[in-house]
């Protein structure tokens, strides 16, 4: 009887196992035509790795983050620029006012460090919108995105931000050198490396064609929105 029960306890452990170490990502090929049928990407990156991303079942395991409170974590694993999984304990990091998170509450950002190298850091955004969006740090990789692919948020891109040569048809006409100056003279030039940490109210608004390219919906531009402020924090 007792070697029944250590039996049955054995299986039940290897199930438990195999389920924390189910990954949410698929690592995937895209085909020239698909790469043209993309949303999101009309450039590619030098080098880059696709995925697929079950984000449901994402979203479920994070929501444990949520009901435990303020100081609860999770482990996500999230692969980088060399198709490499990297665990992470991750804690949510809301960019919202307690107000707005509320009256939003499928748009979420969240903070996460490595388990194997404490110095690489993750920021994410999360929602049913815009799917998932983050930013990767890492001491020998330097910065790693991850965007949406497509429109179904099932497909994504993860690059390193070296490889992406691409620039924007933008080009700024500001002379940075004299607003330098005007700073230096105005005696605004406060060091940034004083380790102090400093929290910054933000208002933002955005334009009609703003929110209808990202789905028309205020959801939708709201996760849009949330997706950059929380790319900016990292």
């Amino acid at each position: 009887m007792k070697k029944i029960l250590l039996i049955a306890l054995l299986q039940l452990t290897a199930v438990s196992l195999l389920a924390q170490e189910k990954s949410f990502w698929t690592a995937t090929q895209l085909s020239e035509q698909q790469k043209k049928e993309t949303l999101f990407k009309r450039e590619f990156p030098q080098e880059y790795q696709t995925y697929s991303l079950d984000v449901t079942a994402l979203q479920t395991a994070l929501a444990s983050i949520t009901r435990k409170g303020e100081l609860a974590t999770v482990t996500v694993s999230v692969p980088d620029d060399n198709g490499v999984l990297e665990a992470y304990t991750v804690s949510e990091a809301s960019v919202m006012d307690p107000a707005l998170q509320a009256q939003f509450p499928n748009i979420r950002s969240y903070a996460g460090v490595s388990i194997a190298n404490p110095k690489n850091t993750i920021r994410f955004s999360l929602s049913d919108a815009k799917g998932f969006s983050a930013l990767l740090r890492k001491t020998d990789g330097g910065t790693v995105i991850i965007d949406p692919l497509t429109t179904d948020n099932q497909h994504y891109i993860v690059f390193n931000r070296k490889h992406n040569t691409h620039s924007l048809p933008f080009q700024c006409n500001t002379a940075e050198a004299d607003l330098l100056e005007e700073a230096a003279n105005k005696g605004v030039l406060n060091n940034a490396d004083d380790s102090q940490q400093r929290r910054f109210r933000l208002a933002m608004s955005c334009t009609g064609e703003y929110a209808a390219f990202h789905g028309g919906p205020v959801a939708g531009a709201m996760a849009a929105i949330n997706a950059t402020v929380t790319r900016v924090n990292g």
